[in-house]
């Protein structure tokens, strides 16, 4: 959660708005290196914009097919690393938790705290 939070920060610190998110394929599943492991196999790609670039900084869009417990985590650290960005404020791991009980998902690698 430490990265999560300090990418919000600086996001916002450089005057971007997040206005897109996908969550997309990143690995090959049948690695060798991966098996027995913990790993994610998707990536989460944010789209940023400069702050009043024409966008209003609520709206914003998510792309992608969020149909497994992984790829709907990072749909959920997306939209809380959103609000915190787009908004300047926000504790990006409650908004995170709010967004997995919406999503009706647990948390899969996504450590709490300072991890």
């Amino acid at each position: 959660m430490k990265a999560w939070r300090a990418l919000s920060q600086a996001l916002f610190r450089a005057s971007f708005d997040v206005v897109a998110l996908a969550a997309v394929a990143a690995e090959n599943d049948s690695d060798h290196s991966k098996r027995g492991k913990e790993s994610l196999f998707a990536d989460l790609v944010i789209e940023c914009r400069p702050k009043g670039k024409r966008r209003r900084s609520w709206d914003m869009t998510v792309q992608g097919v969020t149909n497994s417990p992984e790829r709907k985590n990072l749909e959920a650290i997306g939209l809380a690393l959103a609000e915190c960005v787009n908004r300047g404020e926000g504790d990006i791991e409650a908004l995170f938790d709010n967004h997995v009980r919406r999503l009706q998902v647990n948390r899969v690698l996504v450590g709490q705290g300072g991890h």
